[in-house]
This record gives C-alpha cells, structure tokens and sequence, in this order.
C-alpha cells in the first residue's frame, strides 16, 4: 500500500483520535493522587518561602536603623560581620579631600563667627524671594 504525504496525515489523525476514544491514555487514579499530593507540597513550600522573603525582607529593613541611611549604601547586607564593622569604621575616616576643603574653608577666615557671617550672608542673598513682574 503505497500512501502520499497527505494520505499518511489523514490516517494519522484517525489513529490518533480512535487512541483518545479509547480512554487507554487515562492516568491511573494512584498517579493521579500522587501528582495532587506533589502539587499540594511544592504550594505549601512556596508560600513557605514566599514568606521566608518577605520576612528577609522585613530584617533587612533593621539594618538601616542599626547603622544609618547613609552607611547603608555603601554595606551588604549578606556580608560577615567583620566587613560590615570594616566598612563602618572606613565611613568615619574623611576623605582626602574632605580635609582638604576643611583646610582652604579654615585658612580663608580669620575665625568661625567670620565665616558663618559670610556664608549667612550669602544665603540670605540667594534665598530672598524675588519679585515676579509681569
């Protein structure tokens, strides 16, 4: 029996159909059991960790309120403890050019209440309000 392409694909849905018809593709009700028991498990343990996450998540938080907003950028929060100490201990050492602009700030003024006039004074002339004419 020779058949053509279109044929072989005429025949094909036939027998693929009749096997439907046939409920001998119907999974047992042990199988069927087996896989409902599985699935019920895996959802238990992803709500269990979805609430693991979100109570991560929740602790993480603290770490902010424990070392401040600002350190907290430059901190991992997976990190030992010996990194974090590291890390904010370095947050207190200024950098070089921190001091630097301390030193040219100090050296422009004769003492503190100069350069407080000074700045003062040129806050008030940046932040006064201008009037608007049309």
């Amino acid at each position: 029996m020779k058949l053509s392409q279109k044929q072989a694909s005429i025949l094909a849905t036939e027998i693929r159909q009749r096997i439907i018809d046939s409920d001998s593709t119907t999974i047992s009700d042990t199988l069927r059991s087996k896989i409902e028991k599985f699935k019920q498990e895996r959802d238990v343990l992803i709500e269990k960790k979805d609430k693991a996450e979100e109570a991560i998540e929740t602790h993480d938080k603290k770490l902010t309120a424990i070392v401040g907003k600002d350190n907290l950028k430059k901190i991992r929060k997976y990190w030992d403890v010996d990194n974090i100490i590291e890390e904010l201990e370095k947050a207190n050492i200024p950098t070089i050019e921190a001091i630097e602009n301390r030193i040219i700030l100090k050296a422009m003024f004769v003492s503190a209440e100069e350069m407080d006039k000074f700045v003062n004074d040129l806050v008030k002339e940046f932040t006064k309000k201008k009037k608007v004419t049309n």
